[in-house]
């Protein structure tokens, strides 16, 4: 390992540590003890004016459909979604963010702004594009890494 990867390693790992304890603090002092995941779905679920169905929700987030069920149950219990009857087809239903999901969704929004422009700032254009490439490529990473965790386990 190259004395460049060794601290990469660390950073990565600090800020892998950094990102589950800011997870769990949110937990701990949110009312409604929502996941990562639960903040997501509000978020996307605010992007469509007429609401969407649980599908989309669930290919979004990339779980089973159940598993958006329960998450959807989950928010509409503290108020931040509503499910409702699409008008166009009485046999799909349609869940909405409620007012209060929209406050909520627009907190969390305005955090990961925040995020991105303390992280950003002070980067020359080329330390920016340098960056926004190094984070495509961890993402990119991590998603083959998931396919082949699958892979093995089927």
């Amino acid at each position: 390992m190259t004395e460049f990867t060794s601290k990469l390693n660390a950073v990565l790992t600090e800020a892998y540590h950094n990102v589950l304890l800011a997870e769990e603090t949110k937990r701990k002092y949110s009312s409604g003890n929502f996941t990562f995941r639960d903040r997501n779905a509000v978020t996307f679920i605010m992007g469509f004016k007429n609401g969407t169905n649980i599908s989309s929700v669930a290919d979004y987030l990339k779980i089973s459909r159940p598993s958006a069920t329960m998450t959807i149950k989950k928010l509409e219990k503290h108020g931040l979604v509503e499910r409702k009857v699409d008008p166009t087809n009485h046999r799909n239903i349609l869940v909405k963010v409620t007012r209060k999901g929209r406050i909520y969704a627009r907190y969390q929004l305005k955090y990961s702004e925040e995020m991105a422009r303390a992280l950003s700032e002070d980067l020359t254009p080329e330390e920016q594009d340098a960056l926004y490439s190094g984070l495509c490529k961890l993402n990119q990473f991590f998603a083959d890494s998931t396919r082949e965790s699958e892979k093995k386990h089927k």
